[in-house]
């Protein structure tokens, strides 16, 4: 087989591919139940902990955690882990041309 076969089915196994992954498995039919049965869930959620604690919002306690230093401190050594790193293009690589 010639390169340029190889290329055309590699390509058409990964387009295929592609459309199968994406397709997902569930039915659309089964998706729209789905979205019927838990739409809403998120708004009855928010407004049942604002029923719960309606001054919720008010309450300006200090968060626990990390402190001011600490955190700084994580902070600056992940931004150096970054320095004197070339950028490289993602992905991108070039073929060679088929002869």
């Amino acid at each position: 087989m010639k390169t340029g076969k190889w290329i055309l089915l590699i390509s058409l196994c990964t387009f295929a591919l592609t459309l199968w992954g994406c397709a997902g498995n569930i039915p659309e039919s089964q998706r729209l139940e789905n979205l019927d049965d838990h739409w809403g869930e998120s708004f009855r959620h928010a407004r049942d902990n604002q029923i719960l604690n309606p001054e919720a919002g008010e309450i300006v306690r200090p968060v626990f955690g990390l402190d001011g230093k600490a955190g700084e401190s994580a902070v600056k050594k992940y931004e150096g882990q970054f320095k004197g790193k070339t950028e490289s293009s993602p992905g991108l690589t070039q073929m060679p041309a088929a002869k």
